[in-house]
């Protein structure tokens, strides 16, 4: 995300804590793909509600640096509440997932179908 309009002002259209740029703000790129769920009323009449978020990057670590940005300041938290995490492991011979001409752009229009 630029910090500067056209005009040289600070881009002020995107909050500094909006989930979309505390994701962007270190670089790493992965691909991402959430499914959302919608199990009908639980027994005390509340919705059972959700949204199962995964994410493919070459090393976890990536992942834990976003997780963290976001857990220090991140608007969707005031919405948004997790109630589960896991990393599982893929063998080297999956490395191919995460080739990419180099741009987020890129790889974030394989996920979603464009070539």
């Amino acid at each position: 995300m630029a910090s500067n309009s056209a005009g040289g002002r600070p881009d002020r259209r995107v909050s500094f804590n909006a989930h979309i740029r505390r994701a962007a703000e270190g670089g790493e790129v992965m691909l991402r793909r959430s499914f959302d769920y919608d199990e009908g009323p639980t027994a005390e009449g509340l919705p059972d509600t959700g949204l199962v978020f995964i994410a493919y990057q070459a090393d976890a670590e990536q992942f834990l640096a976003i997780q963290q940005r976001l857990s220090d300041a991140d608007l969707l938290n005031d919405y948004a509440v997790p109630i589960g995490s896991a990393v599982f492991g893929l063998d080297a011979s999956c490395r191919g997932l995460l080739r990419h001409n180099g741009t987020r752009q890129e790889a974030s229009r394989r996920t979603q179908g464009h070539r």
